[in-house]
Order: C-alpha cells, then sequence, then structure tokens
C-alpha cells in the first residue's frame, strides 16, 4: 500500500469493534474475540511486542491448512449492525501483519469484514502473505454495506502459503468509512503545524511499602494509549466544517450515538513504524471539551480558522 510519512492526515468514523489491537487479554483468548470453530483448530497467543508497544495476536496451526480449512483456526469478533450506519456506506479495512516468522511455515494472515445473517455477504477481504517483517495494509470494501443484514464480523485466521505449520502476527486493525456512503475517508485539507505530537501514556499505580520501599505495578495488565495533538494555523472553513461534523458525530451531540473516530496521522516512516512502536493509526476520540478552532482572520477574502485538535487512543 502506498503509506506516505508526512502525507495530509486522514479521518473516518470506526466501525464500533473493540479490542482490535488486543491490548485487553486476561483469559484464554483476547477480550471480546471468540472461536469461530469450536473447540478451535489451532493456537491464539500473545505475541510480545506487536506493532506497538502492547502485545499482538499471534495465530498458528498445524499441517498444511488449505481455504476453507483456515475457518478452524479463526478468531472472530460480531457486532449488531449500528443503527446510524447507512445503507450503501463504502468502508476501508486496516491492519498490520507478519507472514513469515522464524521456525513456522509461511503462511497467509487473512482479515475479513462480513456480514453474518441473512445470506453473508463479504464487504472486505484482505490476505497478507511473504512478510517477514511488520506491514501495514489497507483494502477498500468490494461491496457495500446492506443494512438488511443483523450482523457483522471481522475475523483473523491464517493457511498455509506452501509450507506445513503456518504462523502469522495481527495487529492494529480497524474498520472504517466516512461522511457520506461514497466516502470511505476524509482526507485532511492542510497539514498540521509543526511539530504535531504524538505520544505514550501508560497507567501505572505507586507506592511503598512498611519499610519505605517504593512498588509499582499497571493495573490494567499492559494497556497502553497513544494521543496526537495537531495545531493548524490559518486553515479555510471548508475544512473546519469537515472537522466539526467529525467533533459533533464523536460527541454524540446533535441527537446522535457518540461514534469512534480513526485517526491517519502520518507522522511515521512506514520502515521505522516497528522500532518506534507508533501504530499507523488510532481509533480514538476527540478529548477537546469544546470545538478548538477559532476564527483567526482573512486574506483576500478568505476566512481563517486556527486551533489545536487533540486525539486520544480508545
Amino acid at each position: 500500500m502506498a503509506y506516505t510519512f508526512g502525507d495530509y492526515p486522514e479521518l473516518a468514523f470506526a466501525i464500533p469493534f473493540l479490542n482490535l489491537s488486543f491490548q485487553h487479554w486476561d483469559g484464554t483468548l483476547p477480550e471480546e474475540w471468540v472461536e469461530h470453530t469450536t473447540p478451535g483448530h489451532g493456537t491464539r497467543v500473545k505475541y510480545n511486542p506487536g506493532m506497538t508497544y502492547p502485545r499482538a495476536l499471534k495465530i498458528t496451526d498445524v499441517g498444511t491448512i488449505a481455504s476453507p480449512d483456515d475457518l478452524d483456526n479463526a478468531l472472530e469478533q460480531t457486532i449488531d449492525m449500528p443503527d446510524y450506519i447507512e445503507n450503501g456506506q463504502v468502508t476501508r479495512l486496516n491492519g498490520c501483519f507478519i507472514s513469515e516468522l522464524s521456525g513456522s511455515g509461511k503462511a497467509v494472515a487473512v482479515t475479513k469484514f462480513t456480514s453474518v445473517l441473512p445470506s453473508p455477504l463479504e464487504y472486505i477481504g484482505m490476505p497478507d502473505s511473504g512478510r517477514t517483517d511488520w506491514h501495514i495494509a489497507q483494502g477498500n470494501s468490494a461491496n457495500a454495506i446492506d443494512t438488511t443484514k443483523t450482523d457483522l464480523r471481522l475475523s483473523c485466521r491464517v493457511r498455509s502459503n506452501g509450507e506445513a505449520d503456518p504462523a502469522a502476527l495481527f495487529d492494529c486493525i480497524a474498520v472504517e468509512y466516512g461522511r457520506t456512503i461514497s466516502e470511505r475517508y476524509y482526507t485532511f485539507d492542510r497539514k498540521p503545524e509543526f511539530p504535531p505530537q504524538a505520544y505514550p501514556f501508560t497507567f501505572v499505580n505507586d507506592d511503598r511499602t512498611g519499610i519505605g520501599k517504593r512498588r509499582t505495578w499497571d493495573p490494567t495488565g499492559g494497556v497502553t494509549k497513544w494521543r496526537v495533538e495537531f495545531p493548524f494555523v490559518n486553515i479555510p472553513g471548508a475544512m473546519v466544517e469537515a472537522l466539526y461534523e467529525f467533533y459533533m458525530r464523536n460527541k454524540g451531540l446533535r441527537d446522535s450515538e457518540g461514534v469512534p473516530l480513526v485517526l491517519h496521522h502520518k507522522l511515521i516512516d512506514l520502515s521505522e513504524s516497528f522500532n518506534l512502536h507508533v501504530p499507523p493509526w488510532i481509533i480514538c476520540d476527540i478529548i477537546n471539551a469544546e470545538f478548538p478552532f477559532k476564527f483567526s482572520g482573512g486574506y483576500l477574502g478568505a476566512k481563517l480558522w486556527s486551533g489545536t485538535l487533540i486525539f486520544e487512543e480508545i
């Protein structure tokens, strides 16, 4: 895919699947995810580190796995069709993968976004293979959302790529859509002013024991959240209007349900994304208490606006 460092950021609404970076994992499987087949084949385990600071999902299977046998090792998540999604909406699927791991057979890592019932419909199937390092992948829907379907499903699975015992890693999955049924995402008209900020924060508790020794622990089990700050100076009104629509729908204003966002910040070089442990996108909310843009003047009749948007990973 074309992922250009320093390119114009992109913003979209997120299909509300949960735990798509596998940060929450206290039991046998990551929270919100279940086996497609019970009992499932192969193994689904934590892999540290992932594309980012927390873990990734590792799926392995035994023998030579062909499609549709890969359904037996699949993890999936199913949600009700959100009533605020319009019929005919196009979508985009995003994910990060490694499909060739040392000591395991070459794999095809497959992520699919589909409907469930009635008459299941595949929106996006994104297979990825031949990757020994983290690969950022994106796929556009071939079919538009059909709101007569009752549920939506997201799944991860592996099959063989010419070798037995395949294994692959999955991380940073997101499914998104735009403001209109023909829009998958919005591309910013202007880039943020330098320097935009992107930084992680963790959740640490600390105290002292009875002998005064400091004791620290992580009550979340390893969760790391990212915050991205975008300062803008003298941007056009059309861009402000677009960002205002995202702000209002994200906050659940105008008598609507709050919708999470997907921000593609474009602040990392693809070749350095794993070394930096920065996710290429975050599923997030805008945390500004008020819409931040203020009128900052005009030039040759154009009205210009300035302000700083702050996005925080959910």
